[in-house]
């Protein structure tokens, strides 16, 4: 556990720590729920398993007084020719009530520093095209736009 800074003077401390199974995972659905909406608690709780076999974790951050997660950032360490070794962000969310003040850049900060630990070149995310609050902020500490994510649906 690294216990956190005051963010801004007006949210609470907060406590982070990395989660790695399945049980440590399941209390931030709600959290993960506002950046998915459509994501269902039974959803959730069948993928989870699948995802930490191949390396899934989250970085959680917990509100000392309530013991709440107000933030949880999903990572998965990859290496891809085009970016070499690497941090995927995923799922990379901070509660609605404790936006703005601070806690997104905590975290961001403790993912590039766990990725320069390990000497990663990069560090990559996904967004929504209509996610233009989370683009900007992405924007503001120096991520880009390499290019396109592409999808295709096979179910």
């Amino acid at each position: 556990m690294q216990h956190c800074p005051d963010i801004a003077n007006s949210c609470p401390a907060c406590t982070t720590m990395v989660a790695t199974t399945v049980e440590d995972m399941l209390p931030q659905f709600e959290l993960i729920k506002q950046l998915n909406p459509e994501l269902t608690h039974e959803q959730y709780q069948a993928q989870l398993p699948i995802m930490v076999t191949k390396g899934y974790r989250q970085l959680v951050c917990k509100n000392d007084d309530t013991n709440l997660s107000i933030g949880v950032c999903g990572f998965w360490e990859l290496s891809k020719f085009w970016c070499g070794n690497h941090i995927e962000m995923d799922n990379f969310v901070v509660d609605h009530t404790v936006r703005g003040q601070g806690l997104g850049k905590i975290m961001m900060q403790h993912i590039e520093d766990f990725a320069r630990s390990k000497n990663y070149a990069a560090i990559k995310l996904d967004t929504y095209h209509h996610a233009t609050e989370a683009q900007a902020f992405y924007k503001k500490h120096g991520y880009e736009s390499p290019g396109i994510v592409m999808k295709k649906s096979l179910l």
